[in-house]
C-alpha cells in the first residue's frame, strides 16, 4: 500500500514546548510521496490518500513553511510536488480551510483551466490541471479532530 512507501518528517514551527499547555497547532507531521510509480498521482486522488491518512494536501502560511517544504521535495529528488491549494468561485483556497494569506506565486496560468496548486523546488509555487501526476506532500495536525 501506498501508505507504507511514504516519508514522514516532523516539523516544529515554534520552539520546543516544555508543558502541554505550551503545545502551538502549528506542529505538523508531513509526508512526501517516494519514488515509486505509485507515489505520482493525480491532484483528486492525492487528496484522497492524504485524506485516508488522516490528512490532507499540505497548505503554506509562511515563507520557512514553504522553504521547508521545497527542501523536502529536493531531498525525495523532486523538482515539483502537489499542494492543497486550488482555485473556486474566483478565489485561492487551502483544501484544510486556512487562511489563504501567504503566497509565493513563481508563475499562474489561467486559474479557471488550471485549478491545482503545485510548489517547484527551487522557485515558488504555481498552478495545473488537476490531472497532471505528481508527487505529493500530506500534512496532519496532531490537534486535528
Amino acid at each position: 500500500m501506498l501508505e507504507n512507501r511514504v516519508t514522514q518528517i516532523k516539523v516544529v514551527h515554534k520552539q520546543q514546548p516544555t508543558l502541554l499547555k505550551d503545545l502551538q497547532p502549528d506542529l505538523r507531521t508531513y509526508k512526501v510521496s517516494n519514488k515509486s510509480p505509485e507515489g505520482e498521482l493525480q491532484s483528486v486522488f492525492s487528496t484522497d490518500h492524504c485524506n485516508s491518512l488522516g490528512a490532507h494536501l499540505a497548505s503554506v502560511s509562511s515563507p520557512r513553511e514553504y522553504s521547508f517544504l521545497q527542501q523536502m521535495t529536493k531531498t525525495a529528488s523532486q523538482s515539483t510536488a502537489w499542494l492543497g491549494g486550488f482555485y473556486l468561485q474566483g478565489r485561492w483556497l487551502w483544501i484544510n480551510n486556512e487562511g489563504f494569506y501567504y503566497t509565493n506565486w513563481y508563475s499562474q496560468a489561467s486559474s479557471v483551466s488550471n485549478p491545482c496548486m503545485f510548489l517547484y523546488s527551487t522557485y515558488g509555487w504555481s498552478n495545473t490541471a488537476c490531472t497532471s501526476s505528481r508527487r505529493f506532500i500530506c500534512s496532519k495536525s496532531p490537534f486535528a479532530c
